[in-house]
């Protein structure tokens, strides 16, 4: 299912991608105590070999009303 989200959709940022990624995931497994997503854009910057991001988060991040989802 996850998979599937993720072909269907379009981001503009690599860090709203894998966030999305890392929510779906805690909110879809109950039994998951954190998720960590790392990606990678490999030419995305001319100077660097790729730029990238990684993030972790635990599933009580997206019940908090201090996590706003529609913020980039």
């Amino acid at each position: 299912m996850l998979q599937k989200d993720m072909e269907a959709s379009s981001y503009l940022t690599l860090e709203k991608f894998v966030m999305q990624i890392v929510r779906t995931a805690c909110l879809e497994h109950k039994t998951v105590k954190a998720v960590t997503a790392r990606a990678q854009k490999p030419s995305a910057l001319s100077f660097a070999q790729s730029s990238g991001v990684e993030i972790t988060r635990a599933p009580a991040t997206f019940s908090s009303p201090l996590y706003l989802p529609n913020q980039s």
